[in-house]
């Protein structure tokens, strides 16, 4: 995965919100995504639609570990804006 299909898949995040609890398709686009960089094991359905992923740093031949963590859901509010990756009008997956 490069730099410009990372840029496209936060545009299409964006565009396209769920909100607290409902974040189905968020969370199964960034598992879909994840799988490519063959994690070692991934945790689904943590505390509703989160995910952690966990790779071994034995198999990667480091000794530091890093946690990342973010947030899949969306505010309830119009967007105004005219980005062309600008949610979709009061429309959530």
């Amino acid at each position: 995965m490069n730099i410009p299909d990372l840029i496209l898949l936060r545009k299409k995040l964006h565009q396209n919100p769920e909100l607290s609890g409902n974040e189905h398709r968020t969370s199964g686009r960034i598992v879909d995504v994840i799988r490519k960089f063959k994690p070692d094991q991934i945790i689904e359905n943590l505390g509703g639609y989160g995910i952690a992923l966990i790779f071994n740093p034995a198999s990667l031949k480091y000794d530091k570990t890093v946690l990342f963590r973010a947030e899949l859901d969306a505010l309830p509010l119009s967007e105004e804006t005219e980005l062309p990756y600008r949610s979709k009008s009061g429309t959530f997956f």
